[in-house]
């Protein structure tokens, strides 16, 4: 049943026992007001029956025949109203009773107009006041039977209106309560596997039964949380597949800074390798000319400086193995210092040559921080080279670190260039979004760079002004620690 049929159901009840005890009220009112007429018309008869012995006393021991008149007036008021009322008299006094009445009545107007015509006659005053003493007796017993008559209808109609009461105030109390739980307990239900829904738990079906609208609710959100269900899987596999080709993306972004990195690094290893070449070759001639070891102090000079050139092509080989290494989130404690440093060392030649300073502001006795190191430097590499393409000749570069808190490290690199227009501002982070020229960005640094702090709990702000040059703020968690994610 429908939840409006329902409500009509209930509603139309209430009104049909709204209906009932208006027509029992009215019923009631009906019979208690017809007997309060019998009682009125009791009273008139006992009243008329009064005065009839009044007048009778007047005419019998006054000898006033003017009472006569008045007496037999009365006589007939009070043969009227018994007349008048004959049914209820009946049915409270009998048949017979009432058939007895009528015939004193008669007897006594007859013996009434005997002693009209004649005041001697004895016996028939004895009649009279016979007559007259039966009469009063019957009349205050129906006065008094009607009293009680009345009496009694007042109690049971109290009684019965008390009861009718009791069974509207019961019945009304349980229609609604099964109409409460009818519309309430599906409803319930509703909000506990919606809940469940909406927290990703689709295990659980609502069975509603019925033909009402909560069913047919029910029935539509299971249907939801079926399609709910296939569509937060599909979305899962496109996530992991996302995930997938953000990893890749950041591995082509690594190649092409590589790229970009190799004039430098080829310039960085030719130094030490021509130092090698050279000292190698002066040991060369002094072992040929030289007939002992007299020049032995030159000669580990120079091994020394074979050893210590070796040693930087070690350490440059061995930064570009390992900002190419595959990208896998790996915590480990590092001091972030050397990790910046390390990061600035890569671009010092670039920027030596195109006439740009490099100022390095480290806070000291910075905490050790939980990240992965390796992502950090490709953030941070990216971060300089931007800086260094948007800066001039004769540009500065400033990198500082600080302790924003003491559960948060922050790292600010700034640089004097062009700066970013404010319309570019806000899609700064977009992937393949760049204000470079063509060919020279694919615009997924900034985008990989973003990715990359979201997913080590930490934030990235940037603040620009067209041609005031650009800062990008990075903060990070100390303990590793996911940060409330914010956008500059």
């Amino acid at each position: 049943m429908k939840i409006r049929d329902k409500l009509h159901l209930a509603v139309s009840f209430y009104i049909l026992l709204a209906v009932m005890g208006g027509f029992f009220t009215y019923n009631e009112l009906r019979t208690i007001t017809k007997g309060l007429k019998f009682v009125e018309t009791a009273d008139d008869i006992t009243n008329a029956l009064l005065e009839v012995r009044r007048y009778e006393k007047n005419l019998l021991l006054y000898k006033d025949k003017s009472s006569m008149g008045e007496l037999k007036n009365y006589l007939e008021i009070f043969k009227k109203h018994i007349l008048s009322i004959k049914g209820e008299m009946v049915k409270e006094l009998g048949e017979a009773n009432y058939e007895m009445i009528l015939a004193a009545t008669a007897e006594y107007e007859q013996h009434i107009n005997r002693i009209g015509e004649n005041f001697k006659q004895q016996d028939s005053i004895d009649v009279v006041r016979s007559d007259a003493r039966q009469i009063e007796s019957f009349i205050d017993a129906f006065s008094k039977q009607e009293r009680a008559d009345i009496n009694r209808r007042l109690q049971l109609s109290s009684r019965l209106l008390i009861f009718v009461i009791l069974i509207v105030v019961v019945l009304g109390a349980i229609i609604n309560i099964r109409l409460a739980k009818s519309i309430a307990e599906p409803i319930k239900k509703l909000e506990e596997v919606t809940k469940k829904i909406a927290a990703g738990d689709f295990s659980e079906k609502i069975k509603i039964r019925g033909r009402d609208e909560l069913a047919s609710l029910s029935a539509s959100v299971n249907i939801m949380e079926d399609k709910l269900r296939d569509t937060m899987g599909a979305f899962k596999l496109a996530i992991t597949r996302l995930n997938e080709k953000q990893a890749q993306l950041v591995e082509t972004e690594k190649l092409a800074t590589l790229g970009k990195f190799s004039a430098g690094v080829a310039h960085e290893i030719n130094n030490p390798i021509a130092i090698i070449n050279e000292k190698a070759g002066l040991m060369k001639d002094i072992l040929e000319i030289s007939e002992d070891f007299g020049n032995k102090e030159k000669f580990l000079g120079l091994i020394s400086a074979i050893l210590d050139s070796i040693n930087r092509c070690k350490t440059i080989t061995h930064r570009i193995l390992g900002f190419a290494r595959k990208s896998d989130i790996a915590f480990e404690a590092f001091n972030i210092n050397s990790t910046v440093k390390e990061a600035s060392e890569f671009m010092e030649k670039e920027m030596f040559y195109r006439s740009i300073r490099l100022e390095i502001n480290l806070q000291e006795n910075m905490p050790p921080v939980k990240s992965d190191r390796g992502q950090l430097q490709q953030v941070f590499l990216n971060l300089i080279k931007n800086a260094i393409d948007a800066v001039e000749e004769g540009g500065v570069i400033t990198i500082s670190t600080d302790l924003k808190d003491k559960d948060t490290v922050r790292i600010a690199i700034k640089d004097t260039g062009c700066g970013i227009p404010p319309e570019n501002l806000n899609r700064i982070f977009e992937p393949f979004f760049t204000t470079k020229e063509r060919k020279k960005g694919t615009g997924l640094g900034l985008s990989i760079t973003y990715g990359i702090i979201n997913n080590l709990g930490g934030n990235i702000y940037v603040d620009s002004e067209a041609g005031q040059g650009t800062a990008f703020t990075i903060e990070l968690p100390v303990h590793g620690k996911p940060a409330e994610w914010k956008t500059a």
